[in-house]
Formats: C-alpha cells, structure tokens, sequence
C-alpha cells in the first residue's frame, strides 16, 4: 500500500507541474503577444509624429485646430486604453499567483503525506528484515545441531562396526540380531543422506534468498534514480520559470518606462504643437500671404490621399495618379512620402512575421512540454511494475519462510528418533558385553581421533557460512544506507519546499511593490491629464496674447525666443528619438538571441526525444526478454528441484536395497553412474542459466549506461555509432541465441535419452519387485525359524534355571543379567515388527513415487518442445523489431535534417528582414538629417526676414525725411530726356521707361491701368514657371538699357552736391545688396513679395536726375 501511495502522489505531483507549467506559458505568450503590437503602434505613432514635425518645419503648414484636438483625444484615449490594459494584467497576474499558492500548499501536502509512506515502508521492510535475520539464526542454530547429530551417528556407526567384532564371539546373539542391526543402520544412512539432501536444498535456497536480495537492491536503485531523475527535471522546471518570470517583470518594467516615455513625449508634443502654431500665425501675420495656404493644402491633399489610398489600394499607384501633373518639387515629396509608406509596410509585415514566429515557438515549447509530462508518466509506470515486483518477491520470502518452518518440524522429529536409537543402542551395548568394555573403549579413542578431523571440516564449513553471513551483512547494512540517503533526500526536499516558502514570501512583497508602483503610474497619469488640461488653458490664453500681440506689431523678440524654445525641444525629441532606436535595436537583439536559443533547444530536445524513445523500447523489449527468461528459469529450477528430491529419494531408496540386497550392488552402482551423468548435465544446466541471467543483467547495465550517458544533448554522429554499436550486439545476441538452441538441443537429447533409462529403470524396478516378494517368503522362513530357536532357547533357559538354582549363591547377579537380557531381546522383536510395517510403507511409497516421475517426465518433454517454439518465436520478433528501429531511426534522422534545413532558411529570412529594418532605420536617420538642414534653413530664412524688416524701417524713415525736405518741383531735362528716350527705345523697353516715367510723376493706379503698367508677375507663377518667369525677366535689359540710360543722363546733365542723408542710404543700400547676393542661399519668391515698393510723393528742389534715376532702378532691384 505504500508504493501505490507513492505512486499516487507522484501522478498528482506531475499533474500539478504539467498545469503549472502551461499556464506559465500561456501567459507569457499572452504578454509577448501583447507587447509587441503596442510596441509597434507607439512607433509608428512616434514616425508620425517626426513626419509631420519634419514637414511643419520645412514648410510651416497650417494645421486646423479641430485635428490637433481630436489628435489629442484619441492620443489620451490610447492612453486611458493602455492603463485599462496594464491594470488586466495585474488582476490576472495577482489570480495566477493565489493558483499559485493554492498548488503550492497541496504539493506541501502530499509531500508530507509522502513522507509518511515512505516512513512506514522503511518500518515494514526493516521488520521484514529482523525477521530474516532471525530465521537464519535459527537455521544456523539447527544446522549446527544437525552436524552435532551427524557426529553422534558417525561414532554409533564405529561402535556398530566393533560390535559386530563382538558379536562373531557370540553366535547365539549374532544369528539373532544381525538382519536387525542391519536394517537399523540402513535406516540410520538413508536418514543421515536425508539430512545431507536437507542442507544442500537449503544451501540452494539460501543461494536463491541472496539472488533475489541482489535483484531487490537493483530494483531500489533503480526506484532511487527515477526519484533523482523527477527530483531534478523539478529543479530544471522550477528554474526555468524563475526565467520567465523574470523576463515578465523585465517586460513589466519596460512598459512602465514607455509608458512614462510616451507621457513625456506627449506633453513635449503638445508644447511643440502650441509653439508652432503660435509661430506659424505670426510668420502668417508677417507674410500676408493667401498662395501659402494654397501650396499648403495641396501637400495635405497628397498626404491625405496616400493615406487613403495606402489603407485602401497600392501606395504606387496612388502617388502616380496624384503626382502625374505636378511640379518636380510636389514630386519629390511625394517620392519621400511613398518611400515612408513602404517602409511602415515593410515594418509592418515583419513585425507580423515576427509575431507568427513567436506563436510557433510557443507552440513547440508547450508541445515539447506535453511530451516530457508523456515521458514522466512513463517512468511512474515503470515504478509501479516494480513495486509490484517487490511485492511478489515478499510474498516468495513468506513461502520460503513456511518451508524453514516445516523443515524445522521434519528435523525436530528427526533428533527425536535419533536420541531414541541411541539410548536404546548403548543399553545393549551395555549391559550385553561388561568384558569387552575396554576394547569398546580403545575404539572409542579412534573414533574422537576420527571425530576430531571431523571436527575440523565442520570448523572449516562454520568459517565459510560466517563469510557468507559477513557478506549478508555487509549487504543490509549496504541496504540501511540507502535507506538513509532516501532519508537525507527527504531533509533536503524539506529544505527545498522551506526555500520556495521564502521565494514565495518575496514574490509576494514584490506584487505589493508592483501594486504601489501601478498605484503611483495612477496618480503620474491623473498628474499628466491635469497637466495637459493646464497646458490646454495656457494654449488658449497664449492664442489671445498673440492675437494681441498681432495687433500691437512687437513680435520681432517674442518670435526669436519661441524658435530658440522650439530648437530645445526638437533637440529634446531627437535624443528621445536616438533612445527609442537604442531599445528597438537591442529589443531585436534579445529577440535574435531568443530565436537562436529556441532553435537550439528545438535541437536538443527532438535529440532527447529521439534517444528517450529508442531507449525506452529497447528497455521494454530488454525487460520482456528478462520476464519470459526468469519465468523459463523458475519452470526450469522448479522441476530441477523436483527431480532431484525425487532422486535423492529414489536414490536412498536404491540404497536399502542394495543393503538389503547384496547381489544387486552390480546393478546399482550403474544406477549411481547413470545418476552422477543427470548430476553433470543438471549442472550443465544451471551454469548455462546462469550464464544467460549475466548477460541479461550486463544487458541492462549497458542499458543503463546509454541512459546515463544520453541524459545529456549528444550529436548526430554519436548516435549513428551507437546505433551500429547496438546493431552489433544484436547480431552477437543472434549468435548466442543460436549456441543456446544448439544447447538445448544437446539438452533434449540427454533427456531423451534420461528417458530411456528411466524405462530401463522401471524394468529394474519390476525385477525388484520381484525380488522383494521372494524377500517377503525370505522373511517369513526367518520368522518361522525365529520363533522355533525361541522354542529351543525357552527349553534351554528351564534347563538354565534348574542349574542356576542349583547356583544362585554364587552367580545372583548373572540372574538380574539374564532377566535384563530377555527384557531387552522382547524390545528388540517389537522393534523389528515396526521396522517391518516401516519398509512395506515405503515400499508402496516408492510405487507411487515411480508413476509420479513418470508424470513428471512426460510434462518435461513438453515444456521443452514449447521452449523450442518460444525460442523460435522469440528470434523471429527479435529480428523484426532490430529491422523496425532502424527505419525509424533512420526517418527521424532524416526528418531531424529537414527540420535543420527548414531552421537555416528561417535563420537566412531572419537576417534578410534585419538587413531591411537597418536600412529602414538609415533611411530614419537620413530624414532626421533633413530635419536638421531644413531647420537650419528656417533659421537663416527668419535672419534674413529681420534684416529686411530692419532695413525698410531705416528706409521709411530716410523717405520721410526727405520727403519732408523735398519740394514738388521736377527738372525739365530730366522730363526732357524721359521722353526722347521713350519714344527712341525699342517697343520691349518702352515700359520700363513708363515704369520710370510713372514713378518720377507718381501715377495714380487709374493712370497706371491706362498706360497697362499693372500687369505684373505673381511669385506663384514664377513658382509653377520659373523658366518662363526667367525668360521674361528683364535682368539682360537692365545690364543693356538701364546702364546705357543712366551713362548718357550722367553725361548730359553734371551731377550736383546731394545731401550725406542720401549717400548714407545708397550705401547702406549698396551693402545690403551686395550682402544679399553674397548669401549662397537660394531666394525664394516669398520673402521678395514681402518687400513693399515706395510711392514717392516729391523729390527734392536740389536733386539731379541721375541720382534719381538711380534710386528708382534700385528700388525696382
């Protein structure tokens, strides 16, 4: 009952790991699954986010304020959602830790329960052992009694002979006495041959008791390293989920700095929002321009059609049908927005390939799980036969107890009879022969002489068995200490169950800090939200201060600090951004190390897997070759022991007759020649069992060894040459199969031929039966003849008694002799009455004996023609389960090469989608680049705009004072040569001229739409055609034209003294020019229309015409 406790609480135990086990798993495949796609959005949230600040920058779009909230909305409901999802994950977490704790206190449980039956299995097998060691005391004990008896019959057998010497003396007793004499002493030797029969049965059995010890301690070997091997693949299991826990709470700890990463970045992007659009309405203000918003709209409407068409149709075509009419400008951003589609595309659908391989994976571990839970119950299978086993073996020790017993009743009766024929014996000897005392006596000295010899080979023998009690002992105590190293893996279980009490202690304080920390996340996000509402309240008041600002025009200084803020935060967004590239690199690492660690225990476990089966089999079809073998062994020893007790029967039986019966001593010493050739081939027999029994156990040594030595991952080649090793033990067994069918045909032929003379015997017997009838008239004449000589010896006593009257006074004592000696002479013709019922029993024992072997035989003959047929059969399947394992062997390594084949093309793609996601990143880097330059760009833009600013309010200033200064009066040459060099100029520079003309006499816009001087070039149309714009401009003319003009004013009318308020203004006009061409920096159309052209109302009464010439060609620059 304590190995079925046993196994049940190991079949629960298993139970409560496999369920651990899977639900370890299931969560953290819930978490990885999880993860990864939230990870995934925030990137691309964080891509997004860069694109649109990218292009904010560069082209300073107008957002409407309706998508910025709504932005913020669903960004704020994303977070709410993530929170939500954390505090799940928490609920779930704080349920699988109270399972958690809930298995753990019923695996206490049964460990204590365990305990307890393997404590009271201790109990019976040590009470099981005392009493062993007591029946064999006791055994020895009679042993020793036994050999004491032998000693005693040995000198009863000399003084026998010298008795006979005395008894030749006396005729008148030997005639009498001799055919009784010689039946006690028959008597006497069968049953000395009995005890002898006796001691070697129980040698036999003893020899059997240590067979079965040894097989009992191999079995509890073998329990105790399946106890070993559970107690570390626990070890292995419990660790391996220490890993995932800590990889959970790695994972745990990631979120929450994501998570308080993207609350930053949040609030940092609301600030970025708030600032641009601030410095987006100012730049507006600035610029007066409605075309911007034009260009403006038309780059959203491309966005905004890629980005339908990207969740609807293919990106190409999308961008195609947009960009079929458009500027090379519009092309190259949509070029860079499709290339950013491809690359989310891309990212996409390696993210969902990675999330397929992870599904895979954790397929295969809880697979991989499943079949080592398989395997464990296996191994409990196996422990349950063996304790069956022991159980049966216990039994047997029960049955050979009950035997011990019965022998030691036989021997007792056997002492019994024998201190019986010794008092009877030495009474005649006695009171028979006074006189011949001190021959008996010198005999008697011979006899101790013999007696001491005997003594010592009975010395020697008691030296032999204490070695062997030595060795028995040594055994147990080999025994007690097994016992006591089960009893110190106890203790260490305990300590062990007391650490994972501590572990789960700590775990516990680690939730409650988990809880704190998720409580704190709590009020950090309320925290943020109030913030953001703050921020919120702050945006709309700063909103009005700027629309106050416009209103007051002073937002020179207030736009440069927001740009050196706006600079801070974009460079605060790139370091967040180089930091979130860091943990998605190395976030790729460790997934790469995964993989690889995957594959490898992929690899190791389909080896252990491989190696597990064949073992296993090979193990099943070991032990089932080992069952049928013993079973054929205990047939075999059983009918052995049979025949021999019937031959040591038979044999004593042959014995007295050949006493009995000198003349057939011919005839019975071919008996003893016949039966010394059973004794060989028995013998034969058993040295070949046991040669058979060593190699089944050097079989399951190796057995043993390969499962030691394969415990560990072992390469393909190994496992080649293991099998090939194996393959040539097969064929090795194959030839000791054959030698064995040799022998047992060598086996069939002596029986047949034991069979022969076994009917030679039964004639012999009929012969003997013969002779005992011609015994029995024998008998009966001696009887006849008996009582006539005590008719003869009754006359001679009265003749006796008239002469011992006649005497009495000188031989009184030889009267109380005579009387004693007839008292004596009547016991002996009662003893040999009962010794005469005795040999008729036996004689119709021997008869029933005889057609018992008959029987007996013919069963043996059968048993070993289905021997024979088992043998056969045996080889047959044998040979099909070699051929069986190596073409399984051989498909699994077969499909152990695909499976590599298969990981290699998986580890090629791997690195394939990680050299796209480098080039991905480039290509981030490459934007994040452009960023920069574009930024730069602004910088210098808003420079220049200030200068310009700077400049026209000098320049207001100077024409207000000189227009102050000036009078209404114009030169008449100037007038004069105005309009001969109009009507001398060329049809394509008479405008200008009007231009000039309409300036110097300040056209109103009336005027300017009669002379057609209104029509003007736009910036937009030199945008959308700048070669055309470039055709027309008039930059050749003014080279050509103006400088001519200027040339031949200056030569016809002498310049006059100007004031140094104007030769301040050229210069300072002149510096700026030059400074403006200096700047390698392309000028765009928008910051030339911000330039407004002076209206001058009067020139002054001392300005020449050249000078004036002069300004208005540089105003018109």
């Amino acid at each position: 009952m304590s190995w079925l406790n046993f196994n049940e609480s190991l079949n629960s135990i298993k139970g409560q790991l496999s369920s651990l086990a899977s639900g370890v798993l299931a969560e953290g495949i819930v978490g990885n699954s999880e993860s990864d796609p939230r990870k995934d959005f925030e990137i691309n949230d964080c891509n997004v986010r860069q694109n649109s600040t990218h292009n904010e920058n560069n082209w300073t779009w107008e957002e409407p304020s309706s998508d910025s909230t709504t932005k913020r909305d669903t960004l704020v409901q994303d977070l709410r959602n993530k929170v939500d999802f954390l505090e799940n994950e928490k609920k779930e977490l704080i349920v699988s830790l109270e399972q958690l704790d809930i298995d753990h206190q019923q695996t206490t449980t049964e460990l204590v329960n365990l305990k307890d039956n393997l404590q009271k299995s201790y109990d019976e097998l040590n009470g099981d052992f005392e009493k062993l060691k007591r029946e064999y005391g006791e055994v020895l004990t009679e042993n020793m009694e036994k050999t004491k008896q032998i000693e005693l019959l040995q000198k009863v057998e000399v003084s026998e002979s010298d008795f006979n010497k005395l008894c030749e003396t006396s005729p008148m007793v030997l005639s009498v006495d001799d055919s009784a004499w010689q039946h006690k002493v028959d008597a006497l030797n069968s049953e000395l041959q009995y005890v002898k029969d006796d001691r070697d049965s129980l040698r036999e059995n003893f020899q059997i008791i240590e067979k079965e010890k040894g097989e009992l301690l191999v079995n509890l070997q073998t329990v105790n390293d399946s106890i070993q091997v559970c107690h570390e693949t626990n070890k292995r299991m419990w660790k391996h989920f220490k890993l995932e826990k800590d990889m959970m709470r790695g994972i745990l700890s990631n979120l929450k700095q994501e998570f308080l990463s993207v609350a930053e970045d949040i609030q940092n992007i609301s600030k970025i929002q708030d600032f641009l659009e601030e410095f987006k309405n100012r730049h507006i203000v600035v610029s007066n321009m409605q075309k911007r918003q034009d260009l403006h709209e038309k780059y959203l409407g491309i966005i905004t059609d890629c980005m339908e068409k990207y969740t609807k149709t293919d990106v190409t075509s999308a961008i195609s049908s947009i960009i079929s009419d458009e500027e090379p400008e519009i092309k190259e951003f949509a070029n860079e927005v499709e290339n950013l589609l491809k690359l989310l595309i891309d990212f996409k659908s390696k993210t969902e390939s990675l999330e397929k391989d992870i599904c895979e994976i954790t397929r295969e571990k809880t697979k991989v799980i499943n079949e080592k839970n398989f395997e464990i119950e296996k191994l409990l299978q196996n422990s349950t036969i063996l304790s069956q086993e022991v159980i049966a073996k216990t039994q047997a020790i029960k049955d050979y107890e009950t035997e011990c017993n019965e022998l030691m009743k036989n021997n007792d009766l056997l002492i019994l009879e024998l201190e019986n024929f010794k008092n009877s014996r030495l009474q005649t000897i006695s009171e028979s022969n006074e006189e011949n005392m001190l021959l008996m006596e010198s005999q008697l000295e011979n006899a101790n002489k013999k007696i001491e010899d005997m003594e010592l080979i009975i010395t020697d023998l008691e030296n032999s068995k204490q070695e062997t009690n030595e060795e028995v002992q040594t055994e147990l105590d080999y025994i007690k200490r097994q016992l006591n190293i089960t009893g110190q893996e106890l203790s260490e279980s305990k300590t062990d169950h007391q650490q994972l009490l501590t572990h789960y202690k700590k775990l516990e304080d680690e939730k409650q800090l988990l809880k704190q920390t998720l409580d704190k996340a709590k009020a950090d996000y309320e925290n943020i939200e109030y913030k953001c509402n703050e921020a919120y309240v702050a945006m709309e008041s700063l909103r009005e201060e700027n629309e106050e600002l416009k209103r007051n025009n002073g937002t020179a200084s207030f736009l440069e600090n927001k740009a050196l803020l706006l600079e801070e935060v974009v460079a605060d967004q790139r370091d967040r951004l180089a930091t979130l590239e860091k943990i998605t690199s190395g976030q790729v690492t460790e997934i790469q190390g995964f993989m690889e660690r995957l594959q490898r225990a992929k690899i190791t476990e389909t080896g252990a897997k491989l190696q597990i089966d064949t073992i296993s089999k090979e193990l099943q079809n070991s032990q089932d070759v080992k069952r049928l073998l013993e079973e054929k062994v205990e047939n075999l020893q059983r009918d052995c022991t049979a025949a021999v007790e019937d031959r040591s029967k038979f044999e004593d039986e042959l014995q007295s007759t050949q006493q009995q019966l000198i003349y057939l001593e011919s005839h019975v010493k071919f008996l003893e020649i016949q039966t010394t050739q059973l004794s060989e081939a028995r013998n034969q027999l058993t040295e070949l069992l046991t040669q058979k029994h060593d190699e089944n156990v050097r079989y399951h040594a190796e057995i043993e060894r390969l499962t030691l030595s394969e415990s560990g991952p072992d390469h393909l080649a190994q496992k080649v040459q293991e099998i090939e090793k194996l393959t040539d033990q097969n064929n090795f067994l194959r030839e000791k199969c054959e030698v064995i069918a040799q022998n047992l045909l060598q086996e069939q032929a002596h029986v047949q031929k034991i069979l022969s003379e076994q009917s030679s015997i039964s004639e012999r017997e009929q012969s003997l039966t013969k002779e005992l009838q011609r015994l029995r008239l024998h008998l009966v004449e001696v009887e006849e003849s008996y009582t006539n000589e005590l008719v003869q010896a009754e006359e001679k006593n009265k003749e006796m008694q008239a002469k011992v009257n006649e005497i009495e006074a000188r031989e009184k004592n030889s009267n109380y002799v005579y009387t004693s000696a007839n008292i004596r002479a009547n016991q002996q013709v009662e003893t040999l009455q009962t010794q005469l019922q005795l040999v008729s029993n036996q004689r119709d024992e021997l008869r029933m004996k005889m057609s018992d072997m008959e029987d007996e035989n013919n069963k043996h003959a059968a048993a070993l023609t289905n021997l024979q047929l088992v043998l056969e059969q045996f080889q047959k399947d044998k040979d099909k389960d070699v051929y069986e394992e190596t073409e399984r062997i051989r498909r699994q390594i077969t499909l152990e090469q695909k499976v590599q084949d298969a990981l290699r093309e998986e580890n090629n793609s791997l690195r394939s989608q990680l050299d796209e996601s480098k080039q991905g990143l480039q290509a981030a880097a490459r934007l994040t680049d452009q960023l920069e330059k574009s930024k730069k760009q602004i910088i210098a833009f808003r420079e220049e705009v200030t200068k310009l600013q700077e400049k026209l309010q000098m320049k207001e200033c100077s024409y207000k004072e000189l227009h102050a200064e000036a009078d209404t009066k114009i030169d008449k040459s100037l007038i004069k040569n105005l309009i001969i060099g109009y009507v001398s100029s060329s049809v394509n520079d008479q405008k200008q001229i009007l231009k000039i003309i309409a300036t110097v006499l300040d056209f109103t816009k009336t005027e300017n739409e009669k002379v057609s001087l209104n029509k003007q070039y736009s910036w937009l149309q030199s945008i959308l055609n700048p070669q055309g714009y470039n055709a027309s401009s008039p930059d050749q003319n003014r080279q050509s034209l103006s400088a001519a003009f200027v040339r031949f004013l200056e030569a016809e009318s002498k310049p006059k003294v100007l004031p140094n308020l104007l030769i301040t203004t050229s210069q300072q006009r002149s510096d700026a020019g030059s400074s403006t061409s200096s700047t390698p920096l392309r000028q765009s159309p928008l910051i030339l229309s911000e330039v407004v052209l002076p209206t001058f109302v009067d020139f002054g009464k001392n300005r020449n015409s050249s000078s004036i010439l002069k300004d208005v060609l540089k105003d018109n620059t």
